[in-house]
């Protein structure tokens, strides 16, 4: 795969998932409830930028609601609106995407590619990694084409 392929693909999704979201919400929404909505959208920006960015460390609902400046019930109603997940859903996909691209693509182990994506434990990786990917990482290892 050429270099910056992952980026190409990440920016034509941003831009389908833009395309999707103008065409929905101008056709389910009314006018005021259309500007509400880019408003949150761009609320939002930079916390999924600072999530994408700091996917590593510890994210907790506080910090970004802080960021956003709203409380932790409104932020986290509105994160759900715009996102269709939870903070903490949306995190560990975050975590578990870096880390099967890792699995596929480096020589560390699955031990230290959890921990580079911000797990502390090992079980609760494998547990989440099998519910968003329905494969163990140590299988996708095994079988991914990176000589160790």
């Amino acid at each position: 795969r050429e270099f910056g392929y992952e980026l190409a693909i990440k920016s034509e999704l941003y831009r389908l998932l833009t395309l999707l979201l103008r065409g929905y919400v101008a056709t389910v929404l009314t006018q005021d409830e259309y500007v509400e909505r880019m408003k949150n959208v761009e609320r939002f920006a930079p916390i999924f930028k600072y999530i994408e960015e700091h996917y590593k460390e510890e994210l907790s609902v506080e910090l970004l609601s802080g960021m956003a400046g709203l409380s932790r019930y409104h932020f986290s109603r509105l994160f759900k609106e715009l996102s269709g997940r939870t903070v903490t859903e949306y995190v560990n996909e975050t975590r578990i995407n870096k880390a099967d691209y890792l699995l596929r693509s480096s020589p560390l182990t699955v031990s230290e590619i959890a921990v580079a994506t911000g797990f502390k434990d090992i079980y609760y990786f494998s547990r989440i990694f099998k519910k968003y990917k329905r494969l163990a990482p140590s299988f996708l290892r095994k079988n991914s084409a990176v000589s160790h």
